[in-house]
């Protein structure tokens, strides 16, 4: 029994970690990094040079990675190049807060390091104004670590190197956390649009519509003419699919396709473009929130006219 608790540990370390890469590329985006190849062994500092080439303009370059250590320990990392300040570091643990925060790792502990000096002042102001909590301690090395009450070892550690400043997210010590805390993870992307399609000449056009619906940022999903309009239905209603759209010779004979929006039932004849579907499900989130807002606070933000 020992040995299969090891196995099922290593099978879903093993399938985590690629989620984990997902995650953390997701928030190191909305943060402005941009992802560059780390190659194992390689670190960001280690690759400093290299980034150089693209400080000629003074620009500062954000980058961040997936990697593997010398010892086969896998890591993300970040790095701001061309921008050793406090504002960077602060960035880079602000950064590292969002990601663990998206794990409902909310009581991470974030401890400051180095001498009393003008780095020191600067990154704590910058931390105060980003609503980030932390802990001093005055001496040692410049930097910074990110632990989690109970487990052993660092989530997070960062500084400054030359020419720029850095950080190191465990991937080992996450996927420990999230098992020691029993953390429910992200559910997978919901499926926005599911075109079910009967014969070839209606997957031809809910391939072209799928492709470009993805292509502004929507989960499209066709379904195969060779199933049953049934099973397509059902593979929609597995994927969580939000509009089941139908493309079959009926449909297209009235210039369209029917669109069935799936917490409601209701149904819908429209046209077979991406701009007419996807309107369709900004407008269903538009009244959403707007049955969200309380009317009194409406009148309050608008002086009373509605």
């Amino acid at each position: 029994m020992a040995l299969e608790g090891v196995f099922r540990d290593w099978r879903r370390q093993q399938s985590l970690f690629p989620f984990l890469r997902r995650q953390f590329f997701d928030v190191a985006a909305v943060h402005g990094f941009l992802e560059a190849h780390l190659p194992d062994g390689a670190d960001f500092p280690a690759a400093g040079e290299e980034a150089a080439l693209f400080l000629e303009g003074g620009f500062a370059v954000k980058l961040c990675g997936a990697g593997r250590a010398g010892e086969g320990e896998e890591f993300f990392a970040a790095a701001i190049y061309g921008a050793p300040v406090p504002a960077a570091e602060a960035g880079l643990a602000a950064m590292a807060a969002d990601l663990f925060a998206r794990f409902d790792l909310t009581d991470i502990q974030l401890a400051l390091s180095g001498p009393e000096d003008a780095r020191l002042a600067g990154l704590k102001r910058r931390l105060e104004a980003l609503n980030l909590g932390f802990a001093v301690s005055v001496g040692g090395e410049a930097g910074f670590a990110i632990t989690l009450p109970g487990l052993e070892g660092p989530l997070c550690s960062g500084g400054a190197f030359a020419g720029g400043v850095g950080c190191r997210i465990s991937a080992g010590a996450l996927s420990r956390a999230l098992a020691a805390r029993q953390a429910a993870l992200p559910g997978p992307m919901p499926c926005d649009f599911y075109f079910a399609v009967g014969g070839e000449e209606a997957e031809l056009l809910a391939m072209g519509l799928a492709a470009d619906l993805r292509g502004e940022g929507f989960f499209a999903e066709t379904g195969f003419p060779e199933q049953d309009i049934r099973a397509q239905q059902a593979q929609a209603a597995a994927l969580g699919a939000r509009y089941l759209t139908l493309v079959n010779s009926e449909a297209m004979e009235k210039g369209g396709c029917i669109v069935e929006n799936a917490a409601t039932g209701e149904r819908t004849l429209a046209a077979l473009d991406s701009e007419t579907l996807s309107r369709l499900l900004y407008d269903a989130e538009l009244g959403q929130i707007t049955e969200s807002f309380d009317a009194a606070a409406l009148q309050g933000l608008f002086g009373g006219a509605v």
